[in-house]
């Protein structure tokens, strides 16, 4: 290289790759020979150190976090002057910058030792340490209070900034500024003052180039040619077979570039023919070095693309690599990621990409590592995985898949809640408790059983009421799972457990929502004992406890709403409908299939037991308990007609079952004596078979001839029924009918009849 220069790496706007590229141009100018100096002059958000992570270990990658670097240059040049008394104090100043010392001891090496059989000159500035000052200010505080008006004009920091290049050049082959994006002071600094060159990085949008063109054109008025600028398009996909708009951005590119930035119409083609850094399918989701990203840098396109950009910018052509296999790997082994950034984790929802969860999980195992190893990981970082965990379990479609997500969450949780208790015990319980709320019914019972028990472990010590109502919740959860697998004795412990923590909030002054909670808690423990009475066969005393269950929940209703209480009912009068007859009767039974109907907090519920509660009202041959019941189905709004055709239509089995069951209803239904009621009726069972039917013929290649035969003879009995109550069934025969008759129909609403 025949002249040390300095060279800026500019962006319009962030996020085009212009760092990623300054830092390949650096690490393959440095592998070359050159000696290289990198400066993160992005001072609003540094992180040039992270694109050179593979080349040194962990321990160094963690220091360089925090080194002196340009803000702790200027920051105490300006207090110094500031205190200044004398010419000698100013010319000690002047002494020190002009001696380079204080820009040396601001350097940090790059690569490790031992890792190229050579040693590498490879060293990096950074924007500033954590801490700036004497007043130990965070970073982000004194970058916000540094003046740079005062900087120049007050304190002569020109002659920082030139000493500051005046050493670079003496000490090193190249000199690579990261810059800051847009138009801001350091910007400026970094495209008018600093550099011999400036390399124009852009992508091929209207923004992009707009803003590289009026940076170019403000660069030459200022510098008046002194400085070379160069355009490096990125992420670019041109080449053959590009496509039309491909063409026409690069049209615009060079149009604008030329008539706003002063290039010269061959100059900016031979840049984007030359220089243009392509957009790369399938790289690792973390930020690095080219070379080491593929089997071999010689037969690599980006790292060629970056080599040429190198070779452009040194004045001379770069070499290809030559990097031995133990280091390739050594890099890759340390690359692996540990940790990203917040952006990247936000973004890793919107990604799409096949490797997202598997990068999340990573990164989760990472975080693992280092709290097991004692290293210090940002709270922040914690909660950004876990949230991102979250995002990509919601957009998960695979139920197993989501299970992972969520658990690799909670281990972490896990991990640093038994190093920070009292920072970390709630997000753990939260986090569990949304497994278990959300997801518990597609785990095995043990799985749910293990995680209730650590929640009611981490619960126990807790003292608010709240808190102390959601441990008691978690164990009825415990409680019903030894229901279902007729656990008997867990069950009576656990119901013992409830009881003692029921006790604990007797005579607290509970919040009305406590209160409903305490309630529920009540009837909980009638109906859990209820079922240790039913799995004795002992009915009668399991009776009794629902009945008290009843009596208790219809007693705090007449005074509240309460959505969980509501649930309850519904529970309870289905399970009465579910005892042996000689101990509920035939009509009981009736009437509380009525009444779990008639609870509209649980219409879904309802819809899928609909064949078997109408089982049970027709068995009691009353036809006002029929009307009753239908009354109750329907409502004033009729909404379940929808929702009936969606869950009957969707199979033949259960479709036909419901053809027959209506159609026995509609038989006892036409007995009773108020035929302005049977006709309402028998309108909405109509167009509930109306809907199912349609929901058939979507589906009617999956059905085979007999049973499609099977369904069209018992729908043609149920319309001849209809017909003589004088109600109008819509029948459609056709697919292409269906769809034409669901093209006049309103959201949520069946097609009125003519009159």
């Amino acid at each position: 290289m025949k002249h040390p220069k300095i060279v800026t790496f500019y962006s319009y706007k962030g996020g085009v790759g212009r760092t990623m590229s300054l830092a390949n141009v650096a690490f393959l100018a440095a592998l070359d020979g050159l000696k290289v100096l990198v400066m993160d002059w992005d001072m609003e958000a540094p992180g040039l150190a992270y694109y050179f992570r593979g080349l040194h270990d962990a321990a160094e990658a963690k220091s360089l976090k925090n080194t002196r670097g340009l803000l702790d240059i200027f920051w105490n040049w300006s207090s110094s002057a500031e205190l200044a008394q004398s010419d000698a104090d100013v010319q000690e100043l002047f002494s020190e910058v002009e001696s380079g010392e204080v820009f040396a001891q601001c350097v940090r090496p790059l690569v490790g030792p031992g890792l190229f059989k050579r040693k590498l000159k490879l060293d990096y500035m950074s924007a500033g340490a954590l801490t700036i000052g004497a007043e130990k200010l965070v970073y982000e505080d004194a970058l916000s209070k540094f003046s740079w008006t005062d900087f120049f004009e007050k304190y002569a920091g020109g002659a920082v900034l030139e000493n500051l290049k005046s050493w670079a050049k003496t000490e090193y082959d190249l000199i690579l500024i990261d810059s800051r994006t847009g138009f801001a002071d350091v910007a400026g600094i970094c495209t008018m003052q600093m550099p011999d060159e400036v390399a124009l990085c852009f992508v091929l949008n209207r923004q992009n180039i707009d803003g590289i063109a009026r940076v170019a054109s403000a660069i030459r008025e200022r510098r008046n040619e002194e400085i070379g600028l160069f355009a490096v398009p990125m992420r670019f996909s041109g080449g053959v077979g590009e496509s039309s708009e491909i063409s026409d951005a690069k049209a615009r590119a060079v149009s604008e570039l030329v008539r706003t930035g002063g290039f010269s119409s061959l100059a900016v083609q031979d840049d984007i023919k030359n220089l243009a850094i392509p957009s790369v399918e399938n790289l690792p989701s973390y930020e690095t070095l080219a070379p080491f990203i593929v089997a071999d840098p010689k037969f690599d396109q980006l790292t060629y693309n970056y080599r040429q950009l190198a070779s452009r910018i040194v004045g001379e052509e770069i070499k290809t690599p030559e990097i031995s296999s133990k280091t390739i790997e050594l890099v890759k082994r340390r690359l692996q990621p540990r940790h990203a950034t917040e952006e990247f984790l936000e973004n890793l929802t919107v990604r799409q990409s096949e490797s997202a969860v598997s990068d999340l999980q990573l990164l989760i195992q990472s975080a693992l590592e280092s709290i097991v190893n004692e290293e210090y990981i940002d709270p922040d970082y914690i909660k950004a995985l876990v949230k991102a965990s979250d995002g990509l379990a919601d957009e998960s479609g695979d139920l197993a898949e989501v299970i992972s997500i969520k658990m690799a969450a909670v281990d972490l949780l896990r991990a640093i809640a038994l190093v920070y208790p009292s920072d970390w015990r709630m997000p753990l319980i939260d986090k569990l408790a949304d497994v278990v709320d959300f997801h518990g019914f597609s785990l095995e019972y043990e799985s749910q059983l293990a995680l209730l028990e650590e929640l009611d472990i981490l619960l126990a010590s807790s003292s608010t009421i709240n808190l102390k109502l959601r441990r008691i919740e978690f164990r009825r959860k415990a409680a019903w799972i030894y229901v279902d697998t007729q656990n008997v004795d867990a069950l009576k412990r656990t119901i013992g457990e409830i009881n003692g923590l029921r006790k604990d909030l007797s005579g607290a002054k509970l919040a009305q929502d406590q209160s409903m909670e305490v309630v529920a808690l009540d009837v909980d423990v009638l109906r859990l004992k209820a079922e240790i009475e039913m799995q004795r066969k002992a009915y009668q005393a399991a009776r009794s406890e629902l009945t008290s269950a009843l009596v208790l929940i219809e007693k705090t209703l007449a005074n509240i709403d309460a959505s969980s209480l509501s649930r309850m009912l519904f529970s309870i009068h289905i399970r009465f409908t579910e005892f042996p007859r000689p101990f509920v009767s035939v009509r009981e039974a009736a009437e509380h299939a009525v009444a779990a109907t008639s609870n509209g907090w649980m219409l879904q519920r309802v819809v899928i037991r609909f064949t078997s509660l109408c089982r049970i009202v027709l068995d009691s041959a009353c036809e006002h308990l029929a009307v009753k019941f239908c009354e109750s189905l329907f409502g004033s709004d009729g909404r379940i007609k929808v929702q009936l055709g969606n869950y009957y239509g969707r199979y033949p089995e259960q479709a036909l079952e419901f053809f027959k069951v209506v159609r026995e209803l509609v038989a006892i239904v036409s007995k009773h004596g108020d035929m302005a009621r049977v006709f309402s009726i028998c309108e909405y069972l109509s167009e509930s078979a109306s809907s199912v039917r349609k929901g058939l013929i979507r589906r009617k290649r999956t059905v085979n001839d007999k049973d499609w035969g099977t369904l069209e003879n018992e729908f043609d009995l149920l319309t001849g029924l209809f017909t003589r109550v004088g109600v109008h069934v819509e029948t459609h025969t056709s697919d292409l009918e269906n769809r034409l008759f669901m093209r006049t129909v309103k959201p949520g609403r069946l097609r009125e009849e003519d009159d």
